[in-house]
């Protein structure tokens, strides 16, 4: 398994620390939840990239609400990338986006646990989504959460090392506990943002096939497009995500075809909403990263009209082939990459910033209540 540097061993001992004080309990799948706790439960025969156990939070709320969102971090599409986890360090220091002597050499989360709640997570008032009941399934695989591949790697030091890229594996264990916990919801929400709303449109179907009296689903994807022609190559041989997921996949845009698929599998069982910002920095860099393979360079300018054009490329596509979702586009400036912002969703702006009055949590809260409409269109052009 990964070492982790002294200083990230202290700060993860202290966070760690903080937050079973203020935030997080630890519980048994037969434990009744703690209100206004994050309860963590360790998923069984479950792994994290490094081989340590993985784990879930869940949020005790109205009990006929559910929101099953998937966590972000990153994404694993060749050995180099293994050597690079995100660190607690770089994490609670916002140096996701640091460039060094290795570029960008944060690529996944090795292990993880909660450190904030914001956004559609947040338990703040101004959030309409407070009082629902609330899964949060992290992001440990570098796989978009559909990993189902063990395999070797060097690590930074030298080390010969094992890369559990389980995030399949992890899914279905999770899904498994939160339908015996919640077995009859009124209104489910399943999200993701970045990685996790790669994630969330791969899965989503799976979660409605679970729940198949459940007459209001919605999904919220926020942010994920990244232009790769090697991507159903990557997901079959390198993740090893199952062929009901790959089958899906037939362009450059991985997002684009699961979301493709969702909508024409599901259309009539759910509401489907996509959101992002016009130039997103983040999405830019790991489109050059994975297109180039290019670990030393700070973004080109040039991809972030690479992702620009993919995405409104993505919307003609899909407006060709008569699908329904809705759209809303921001354009809140992110100087840590120099372009727009990356996943409002889990921002603390989510409920307050707004585009053409409209916020993002009205946005989705109204699609949840039925009225789905686009925000933000015209930025594009």
């Amino acid at each position: 398994m990964t070492e982790l540097s002294k200083l990230d061993k202290a700060v993860f001992a202290l966070v760690r620390h903080g937050m079973k004080k203020k935030n997080v309990v630890d519980i048994e799948a037969s434990t009744e939840l703690k209100k206004g706790y994050y309860n963590q439960f360790f998923l069984p025969d479950c792994v994290c990239a490094d081989g340590n156990p993985a784990n879930m939070f869940l949020w005790q709320g109205n009990g006929k609400d559910l929101i099953i969102s998937f966590c972000g971090g990153g994404v694993v599409t060749r050995l180099e990338d293994c050597k690079y986890p995100i660190s607690l360090k770089s994490l609670l220091t916002n140096q996701i986006m640091t460039y060094g002597a290795n570029g960008l050499d944060l690529f996944y989360f090795a292990n993880f646990f909660l450190t904030k709640n914001l956004g559609i997570l947040s338990p703040t008032e101004e959030n309409p989504f407070a009082d629902w009941s609330k899964v949060f399934i992290p992001y440990v695989g570098g796989d978009f959460h559909v990993g189902t591949r063990d395999f070797p790697y060097t690590d930074i030091n030298g080390n010969e090392q094992t890369f559990h890229s389980n995030g399949y594996k992890n899914f279905l264990v999770a899904m498994k506990y939160i339908k015996d916990r919640w077995p009859n919801p009124e209104r489910i929400l399943i999200t993701g943002c970045s990685a996790g709303s790669f994630g969330a449109s791969a899965l989503a179907g799976k979660i409605i096939d679970m729940y198949p009296d459940c007459e209001n689903i919605t999904v919220y994807c926020d942010s994920s497009y990244l232009k790769c022609d090697r991507w159903k190559d990557i997901a079959e041989n390198f993740w090893g995500a199952p062929e009901e997921i790959t089958s899906n996949i037939h362009t450059d845009d991985l997002g684009g075809d699961w979301l493709e698929a969702l909508c024409r599998n599901y259309g009539d069982r759910a509401k489907v909403l996509y959101s992002c910002s016009t130039k997103d920095g983040v999405l830019a860099r790991f489109t050059e990263l994975i297109n180039t393979g290019n670990y030393e360079v700070r973004v080109n300018r040039k991809w972030f009209k690479v992702v620009r054009d993919g995405f409104q490329d993505r919307i003609k596509r899909f407006e060709k082939e008569e699908l329904k979702i809705s759209y809303y586009v921001n354009e809140m400036g992110d100087p840590l990459s120099g372009g727009t912002a990356h996943c409002i969703s889990q921002d603390k702006k989510w409920a307050g910033s707004k585009v053409k009055k409209v916020s993002p949590a009205q946005w989705v809260m109204d699609a949840v209540n039925g009225n789905t409409y686009d925000v933000g269109m015209d930025l594009l052009k």
